[in-house]
């Protein structure tokens, strides 16, 4: 629950206007997700910082973040790539 509210956390973060905060709750999602070894949870805590580093200009870094999104929530279900695909 901790890493599924970070994530949140993050969202909700980023759609504000607060990258700084915003990455900081995305990097403990990740951070937990991958302790906890779920595939749904990580790649969309990289999704979301992707959005944040991506809509800070840095699109090289927000592309490195996808693949590993992508390459994870493949591992989960075909649905969970949507976002990630989008961005």
């Amino acid at each position: 629950m901790v890493a599924r509210a970070e994530n949140l956390l993050g969202d909700i973060e980023h759609s504000v206007g607060n990258a700084d905060a915003a990455r900081e709750h995305f990097a403990r999602g990740i951070e937990g997700f991958r302790a906890l070894a779920l595939p749904w949870g990580l790649g969309n805590s990289l999704t979301g910082m992707a959005a944040v580093v991506f809509a800070a200009g840095d699109s090289a870094q927000a592309e490195r973040l996808l693949d590993e999104a992508t390459s994870v929530l493949r591992q989960a279900a075909p649905w969970f790539l949507s976002w990630t695909l989008y961005l």
